[in-house]
């Protein structure tokens, strides 16, 4: 049993044994709701019984944790049904599909999760489910509750089933690499962790370390530098010049760092030369894992902007039919922001690319400050906003622009506690300018690297998203600042 099983079974069965005989206790003295928690604990006893004999006998396979979000979904309607806090255990069994099966398990139990999350919810809200297994009683059915809170899941669901799916091949195949080129050391230079490439004063190869042999692909030592191949000449070439050199080279899809030395002897002469090559490709992958973690930090953070504006026009439906088409709109403006991020994430690899199209500034401008009015930070603060001039029509990507746009904003209304923003656009500069407690000075330059916050609760990812943007569209972001008087960001196109 490894540790990664080892420590599911153990998880998952003390969560869904406790569970019940929590409640049991809890309501140890109603007749009518011992009932189906006992039944719901032999249920949890019989599947971990089944799990510890397959587990025992090596037959894990990802129906196991296909089973448990049955289970899981068996207990949902006796904690609350629709509103039961344990729905985001959904999320769990996706890791575990993930770590422990792949890209198959994570879609898997995804698709197991929304199946069973959908039947519930049409089960409780067309009674296809006793009333009596609903101990705790019922709650009736709201517009966000029926609609809009399935469809956020069950596209969490898929983001986190393709999100921990990604890493953990990547994290597979990175391991595999790595095992791949384990190289015991016995003979500092014939076994070392590196190639050796020792050349005389006129390029004839004199040493050529099994390692590098390796490397290249070599069966049979050539006699030159120029044998290796045009890019190797190169190389000699420099070191010749510059007495000492160091660069990465491409050679067969791999990546190479190459340290290179011409060699004297005591009276100056140039004897030689000698080259140090390491195998760049692992590190390259994992700075692109790096890369991929960052950018999930990123599409993390990015997605509480929408969200936040869904759930705050969804509370404002139905209380005035004029505005329901307006608040529809934007909740339909902000599902497909969700959608544009987690496609530029499953895309990633390939260079960014921003879907232009001819747009008034003005427009954009509005969008971004409707969806600030509807996130929570707005509605605890007294701050006015005030929008002066037109700007030009220009041709951005909008739901990028509107996201870099967003940040800024937002960024300006959290540190704010009452007071005025001023967004004065003007052609193609767009200026916010706020009443803020401002920057310190020492800080000014750091504001739009990435994972630098003052606010202790933030990512730092917001304002280096932005730049990231901006500079998309081949425009700039620069920023002026007064402590105790404020901030102006001027972003120019």
């Amino acid at each position: 049993m490894t540790k990664e099983v080892k420590w599911y079974f153990v998880s998952r069965s003390a969560f869904f044994l406790a569970l019940p005989l929590l409640e049991l206790w809890v309501f140890r003295g109603e007749k009518h709701k011992v009932f189906p928690l006992l039944i719901a604990f032999f249920v949890a006893l019989f599947f971990t019984i089944y799990f510890y004999y397959s587990i025992k006998k090596n037959k894990l396979s990802v129906i196991h944790p296909l089973l448990d979000t049955f289970l899981l979904s068996f207990f949902i309607p006796l904690t609350g049904g629709h509103e039961s806090p344990f729905i985001p255990f959904y999320y769990a069994f996706i890791l575990v599909g993930a770590i422990l099966f792949y890209a198959p398990g994570a879609f898997s139990v995804a698709t197991s999760s929304a199946i069973f999350y959908l039947f519930l919810i049409l089960g409780e809200y067309r009674n296809f489910i006793p009333s009596s297994y609903f101990i705790l009683g019922k709650e009736p059915f709201t517009e966000t509750s029926l609609y809009l809170r399935p469809t956020i899941y069950i596209l969490l669901f898929y983001f986190l089933a393709a999100l921990s799916a990604y890493l953990a091949e990547r994290l597979k195949r990175g391991l595999t690499e790595l095992e791949k080129i384990r190289i015991t050391t016995d003979d500092i230079v014939k076994r070392m962790e590196g190639g050796v490439l020792a050349l005389d004063e006129r390029g004839r190869i004199i040493y050529f370390n099994p390692y590098l042999a390796s490397l290249l692909g070599l069966e049979n030592i050539p006699g030159n530098i120029k044998d290796l191949g045009s890019a190797w000449e190169e190389i000699w070439k420099e070191v010749r010049e510059k007495e000492r050199m160091e660069r990465e080279m491409g050679v067969d899809g791999k990546v190479l760092f190459v340290k290179g030395a011409m060699l004297r002897d005591k009276k100056g002469k140039v004897i030689g030369s000698v080259f140090l090559i390491d195998d760049y490709t692992e590190r390259k992958f994992i700075e692109r894992m790096v890369a991929v973690g960052r950018i999930s930090a990123s599409i993390a953070h990015s997605l509480r902007n929408p969200i936040s504006s869904i759930k705050g026009a969804a509370e404002l439906l139905g209380r005035d039919p004029e505005k329901d088409r307006k608040l529809i709109r934007i909740i339909r403006e902000e599902v497909d922001r969700i959608e544009n991020m987690v496609k530029g994430f499953l895309s990633y690899a390939r260079e960014e690319k921003v879907d232009k199209r001819k747009i008034k500034i003005e427009k954009i401008v509005r969008d971004a400050v409707n969806s600030i009015k509807l996130s929570p930070e707005f509605s605890k603060r007294k701050i006015e906003i005030e929008i002066k001039g037109k700007g030009d029509e220009v041709e951005v990507d909008p739901i990028k622009f509107k996201e870099a746009l967003y940040n800024v904003i937002h960024n300006a209304v959290k540190v704010m506690n009452g007071g005025r923003i001023e967004i004065k656009l003007d052609g193609r500069k767009i200026e916010i300018r706020d009443t803020g407690p401002g920057i310190p000075e020492d800080m000014r330059e750091k504001i739009f690297e990435p994972f630098f916050s003052l606010d202790p609760r933030g990512t730092g990812l917001g304002l280096s998203i932005t730049r990231k943007i901006v500079e998309l569209h081949g425009g700039k972001i620069e920023v002026e600042s007064e402590e105790g008087k404020g901030s102006r960001f001027i972003i120019t196109l």
